[in-house]
């Protein structure tokens, strides 16, 4: 809970600024959500932020936030192949070879995907 006071806390510092990093900021607090065990705000929040991605074109930010997801919904123990894939095509497409990836316990944390 403390993390979700210090995100919204800074995000209201930033003010206008703060949309520049939104799908970050959105891929943050859902990893807090989630350690929480709220993942149905967790989700909502990821599905804003790949929203917001797209709008901004940030394929980079949008792929993050799809593992996420991804992680999330393999969580819940009905993983999202989809997600899953089109993350990997955008990381292809962008050239990225290795990015954080979910761990099994959070939506944006530890680990590697590799996009090749």
């Amino acid at each position: 809970a403390e993390a979700l006071n210090l995100i919204d806390g800074a995000a209201r510092a930033a003010g206008r600024d703060a949309a520049l990093f939104g799908p970050g900021v959105t891929r943050v607090r859902a990893s807090a959500l989630a350690a929480l065990d709220r993942d149905r705000e967790a989700e909502h929040e990821l599905d804003a932020g790949i929203a917001s991605a797209r709008e901004q074109r940030l394929l980079y930010d949008e792929a993050l936030l799809l593992a996420a997801r991804a992680a999330l919904a393999t969580r819940w123990g009905r993983p999202s192949r989809d997600d899953e894939l089109l993350a990997n095509q955008i990381l292809e497409g962008l050239g990225v070879v290795r990015t954080p990836r979910p761990s099994s316990n959070s939506v944006a944390g530890d680990g590697e995907i590799s996009a090749r």
